[in-house]
């Protein structure tokens, strides 16, 4: 109880900013907004990114005119040491994080950071496993509504990917609260990516999808990738160098500071 409630007062700020940002009507539905069907590139154009440490008053410079192109149809993987902007690289892709100088363009045209997760179907699976106290449905879809088809499609998945035990009735029960947080890690990072994929995005993009897994289910991953690649742009960072041969293209990082 403690735990809890210490949390709650922790994020009561977030919840006031987020509050005003609704009475201000700065969130839109973006429901409505045209989608980027045909995504064929993703480009990065002279993009400059630096982190400012007030406590030491030292500036880190993580990247400098950088430039790439992603294709569709690619499997990309990203290797650096620690610090060298692997995570803050896929920020920037996904829009979470605006670069200070540079641009992003979908299909050669120039979009706006806070657009891309509005204007394309793009998915972010983080190297935070995240669980919600919840039935499977509920964690895979963030939703509560769920037809047959999509059940069944949840439990070909969950079989593919060595979660059999997860089929289970009492972990589809929609009126069942049963907590799901004892399972392992590599379980759980197996659900984050199921939950990354459920909706057949066209960007897919992974932080270290693999880094709780064995050889078997790292395999598994990354057969699957392959096989729903043709589509797509898939980006991942990746610290293990036997993972290359899985990879159409290799991005080395290196410390910019």
């Amino acid at each position: 109880l403690t735990s809890n409630i210490s949390q709650i007062i922790y994020n009561l700020k977030s919840i006031e900013f987020i509050k005003k940002d609704i009475e201000k009507k700065v969130i839109k539905n973006t429901k409505n907004k045209n989608k980027i069907k045909n995504i064929q590139s993703l480009s990065l154009n002279k993009i400059d990114l630096k982190y400012y440490n007030k406590k030491d008053n030292v500036t880190f410079e993580i990247f400098k005119n950088f430039n790439y192109k992603f294709n569709k149809g690619n499997i990309y993987g990203i290797y650096g040491p620690s610090g060298s902007g692997k995570s803050s690289l896929l920020n920037i892709i996904s829009g979470i994080l605006r670069p200070n100088r540079g641009k992003v363009l979908i299909n050669n045209k120039k979009i706006k950071s806070y657009d891309i997760p509005k204007l394309t179907n793009l998915s972010f699976a983080s190297q935070d496993n995240v669980i919600l106290d919840d039935n499977i449905l509920v964690n895979i879809t963030l939703n509560f509504d769920h037809i047959r088809s999509d059940i069944n499609h949840i439990k070909s998945l969950l079989k593919y990917f060595n979660l059999n035990k997860f089929i289970n009735k009492k972990f589809f029960d929609k009126k069942s609260l049963a907590s799901i947080k004892n399972m392992s890690g590599g379980e759980m990072q197996r659900i984050n990516f199921i939950r990354a994929i459920i909706n057949n995005p066209k960007i897919l993009i992974l932080d270290e999808p693999t880094s709780s897994l064995d050889t078997k289910n790292e395999k598994k991953i990354f057969n699957y990738l392959k096989k729903i690649k043709k589509d797509k742009i898939i980006i991942l960072t990746s610290h293990k160098l036997s993972q290359s041969k899985y990879f159409d293209k290799v991005i080395k990082l290196k410390w910019c500071y």
